[in-house]
Formats: C-alpha cells, sequence, structure tokens
C-alpha cells in the first residue's frame, strides 16, 4: 500500500474493509427482488482466497526497472501481485467474474506512482524508449475495458496509478478556475468554504450524457495538460488572445467543429496520461433545496 492512494479490494468495488450493507435499509432488499428477482439476504457464494488465484510472475526487465526506481524511488515502483492484480481490470461485472474465477489475462508487469508531472513525463519517455506498454490507471472503477492489456501482449506492460498527484495546486478567485492534479477524488475536496469539482473528469464524460446536464457541466472541465510520447499537450482555457478578464469558459462547447479538449477528456486513457486539469470551483451554498415538479401529459395526435 502506498501512503495517501486508495486501493480497491482485488475482487469487488470499495476499499478493503469496508462494504455496502442492507441490514440498516429495511426498503433495499424488497426493491432488489422487485426490480431483479435476487434475494440479496441468502447466503453469496464465499470470495476466493487471493492465495488460489496463479499469478503470471512479473516480465518487466532488470534493465527498465533500475530506470523507474532512479525516476521514482523503489517504494513507487510496485512487482508484488496483488497489486498488479488490481491494476489489471476495472470494476465491470463482466471484469470481477473473471477476477473472481482466476481468468486474470494480462496482468501489468509494475504498477508505477509518480508524484509530480516531471516524473510522468520521464517515466512514459523510459517507457516509450523500451518498447513498453502504458496504462494510465486512476480510481480503478472503469467498466470499457481501458485498463487491461491486449491478450498474448508479449512486451512489457506498465500501469501508471496517479494516485500520489492528489493536490489543488491553485484556485483563482475571480474567475473560480482551479488548476486540479488528476489523482484527486471528488469527495476529498469538499470543505465548509470550497467545493472543488475536480480531475475524475480527464477519464471520461458519460456523466454528461448520462444526465443530460452538458452546458453546466462542460464548463466544470476547462483545460487539460496530457503528456504523450515526445509531446506535451496543453488545452486552453479560451481559445486564442481574449485579453484580461476573458471568462475562463468562453470557448463555446458546442456548434464549433471536433474539440480537442473534449477528445482529450472522453480518451480514457487512450491518448496519454493527463497528470492536471483545470476546471471551476465555487463556493458552498449555505443551504440547498430540491423541488420535484410534473407536467400533466400532452395528449397524442
Amino acid at each position: 500500500m502506498i501512503e495517501g492512494v486508495k486501493q480497491q479490494k482485488w475482487w469487488g468495488w470499495g476499499e478493503e474493509g469496508h462494504a455496502y450493507r442492507y441490514e440498516d435499509k429495511p426498503k433495499f432488499v424488497p426493491f432488489v427482488k422487485k426490480m431483479v428477482g435476487i434475494d440479496i439476504t441468502t447466503t453469496a457464494q464465499p470470495v476466493p482466497r487471493f492465495s488460489s488465484l496463479t499469478v503470471p510472475a512479473s516480465q518487466l526487465g532488470e534493465g527498465l526497472r533500475d530506470t523507474f526506481v532512479s525516476i521514482l524511488g523503489e517504494r513507487y515502483v510496485q512487482t508484488d501481485d496483488e497489486t498488479r492484480v488490481v491494476h489489471a481490470y476495472g470494476k465491470g461485472v463482466r471484469d470481477l467474474i473473471r477476477v473472481r474465477n482466476g481468468k486474470l489475462g494480462r496482468v501489468p508487469d509494475v504498477v508505477l506512482y509518480p508524484g509530480d508531472q516531471g516524473q510522468v513525463e520521464r517515466l512514459l519517455d523510459a517507457a516509450v524508449a523500451a518498447d513498453a506498454v502504458v496504462i494510465p490507471f486512476g480510481g480503478g472503477s472503469n467498466i470499457v475495458a481501458a485498463l487491461e492489456a491486449e491478450p498474448g501482449e508479449t512486451r512489457q506492460v506498465v500501469s501508471v496509478n496517479m494516485g500520489r498527484l492528489n493536490k489543488v495546486l491553485e484556485i483563482d478567485e475571480v474567475s473560480g478556475l482551479a488548476h486540479i492534479q488528476a489523482g484527486v477524488f471528488g469527495p476529498t475536496w469538499r470543505t465548509s468554504s470550497t467545493r472543488v469539482v475536480g480531475p475524475w473528469g480527464t477519464t471520461r464524460l458519460l456523466r454528461l450524457v448520462h444526465t443530460g446536464r452538458l452546458d453546466r457541466d462542460a464548463q466544470l472541465r476547462h483545460a487539460v495538460r496530457q503528456v504523450r510520447r515526445h509531446r506535451r499537450h496543453r488545452t486552453r482555457p479560451h481559445d486564442g488572445d481574449a485579453g484580461p478578464g476573458a471568462h475562463p469558459a468562453s470557448a463555446p462547447s458546442s456548434s464549433s467543429g471536433p474539440s480537442v479538449r473534449e477528445m482529450v477528456l472522453g480518451s480514457e486513457g487512450a491518448s496519454g496520461s493527463s497528470p492536471r486539469l483545470g476546471s471551476t470551483c465555487t463556493a458552498s451554498p449555505r443551504s440547498a433545496r430540491s423541488r420535484p415538479t410534473s407536467t400533466p401529459p400532452t395528449r397524442t395526435g
């Protein structure tokens, strides 16, 4: 375990020792039974012991390992079996069924924990020079196979955990723009005075589609830095030279052709590693209220 970095269970969601219980939720059991026909009070199949798994040995070469250690330090270059398995899959149902049944596929050979953007750049350049495969790893909740190496991959596979990049670097109180590192979890940066809506946006934009709140949420992610092979990209909060006092969300979010920003944010790490994000932060309201509304059905025809 790395200090300050949350690691999910190898066999399911959440950290080890934390579980979602139904005993104190009297309406939950009948709701699940009604909706999906499953009685969750029955005895579940026990989780297999990790020792029962056959984990493929790491294929990390000594030369590349020594290079990573020189960049990050021994502590932040992990090759133990459980850490590698945790980083081999996301948390989709398909993923959890496979890992609980010992079908591990191509497990990463090493898990790296960089502490700043400079280290991300150096380790990425070293991996590229060694013709290794690099897979960025955020919170680990991916459900679209973006954390998996190709089956049968013969090159060294490197998982880069962004969890140590967990700081808010800067907040501009006038524009409301915050610069946030990519390892921050949303609930972590909520205080009595400031709520930071942050960098989990660097991995996906599905929430915009699911909630239909594109116009509002698109303003929460203004700029992102991305590290790629021998290249460093930075999208800007607004296009061109808008002059002093320009609103940070002045770039249109639609009707303007392809957006590099949205392609980076929705890339699931495929186009590079994003160690830093620019995002809007707002003062927390003293109180919040929500009220349901309904409208009468319209006549058809």
